[in-house]
């Protein structure tokens, strides 16, 4: 597992694709990128995720904001967005 942010920092131009060079813009981000080159430099047969959000039930921060934010019974300046976001939920078991 490594993180989108060995892609990008927090916001980038366009979707991210393979295709484009990572542009890590903290530390955190770079040494995941560094990571990665050093497996890809090692011979092993491997493959890194790069996953962008992850939320589970219980979600803190700023996904747990938008979340209320989204409950509530306000309606939401959002036509303007051009954004794109991927997200990866987890539901609790059973």
């Amino acid at each position: 597992m490594s993180s989108i942010r060995a892609q990008s920092g927090p916001t980038a131009e366009g979707a991210l694709t393979e295709a484009r060079e990572p542009r890590p813009t903290d530390a955190y981000g770079r040494s995941k990128l560094a990571a990665e080159q050093g497996l890809a430099a090692s011979g092993l047969d491997w493959v890194a995720l790069r996953l962008g959000l992850v939320y589970r039930p219980g979600v803190e921060g700023n996904m747990a904001r938008l979340i209320k934010l989204a409950r509530s019974p306000y309606p939401l300046p959002l036509a303007g967005l051009k954004t794109e976001h991927s997200l990866l939920g987890l539901e609790q078991p059973g």
